[in-house]
């Protein structure tokens, strides 16, 4: 149901990459001050008269053509912004070796230059809830890769008026990218968080050995202590 919503803002895809879409309910005090391919800045302002900015992002998937785009948009936030701000969307670069699987190439092209980019204007990883990986090329066996594309950042003086905000991954289904979805305060919801096998862990041949073997490891207690164990 879209009742209450106001749709504001949509930007067109290029092909099949980028475009966004973007609503809000008319109580919430937002509005849309930039808009081009790449990035969909939206300002906020919070009951309390906090305001920050919302930057939605389509990351450059040509590695020659993102610095720019980020150089750009840092120089932007530090001209018009309050230091305020939290960067989300497809970031479209792999920041640390944990966040990608599959490939036999261990260089991560562009992450030192991302890396030191994020330093330079104080942003801060937001913790995330979910499986890792929120893209797949959606092969099979030996031919899979996943990683983790679709996150968020927060700056370092937005951070300390919302300690607890989070990003929440969903499973991918219809798309090669997995939904994600941010919320303000998550942390404590986050330590509850349950532990879940997918499926695709099965097309890798050491995760099935390591559940076969840790199937077999004897331990003592009820049958319901060892199954849980």
């Amino acid at each position: 149901s879209c009742r209450g919503i106001s749709i504001q803002y949509s930007s067109n895809s290029i092909g099949t990459k980028g475009g966004f879409w973007v609503g809000w309910r008319n109580s919430l005090k937002m509005s849309c001050i930039h808009a081009c391919c790449n990035f969909l800045i939206l300002l906020v302002e919070e009951s309390n008269g906090l305001l920050w900015y919302l930057c939605l992002t389509y990351g450059e998937p040509v590695l020659a053509m993102r610095h720019p785009k980020w150089e750009w948009l840092s120089e932007w936030l530090n001209r018009n912004t309050n230091s305020h701000f939290i960067i989300m969307g497809d970031i479209n670069q792999v920041d640390y070796h944990a966040d990608k699987v599959g490939s036999s190439n261990s260089v991560l092209e562009g992450a030192d230059w991302f890396n030191e980019w994020k330093g330079n204007i104080n942003l801060v990883d937001v913790l995330f809830k979910g499986s890792r990986f929120t893209w797949t090329n959606n092969r099979k066996g030996g031919d899979r890769i996943m990683e983790k594309l679709d996150k968020a950042y927060i700056s370092m003086d937005l951070f300390s008026h919302f300690p607890e905000v989070g990003v929440k991954h969903y499973a991918i289904h219809l798309s090669d990218h997995a939904s994600i979805e941010l919320a303000l305060h998550l942390t404590k919801e986050m330590t509850k968080r349950p532990y879940k096998l997918e499926a695709w862990s099965f097309g890798y041949e050491e995760c099935v050995d390591h559940l076969r073997n840790t199937w077999k490891e004897e331990v003592q207690g009820s049958s319901s202590y060892r199954l849980a164990r």
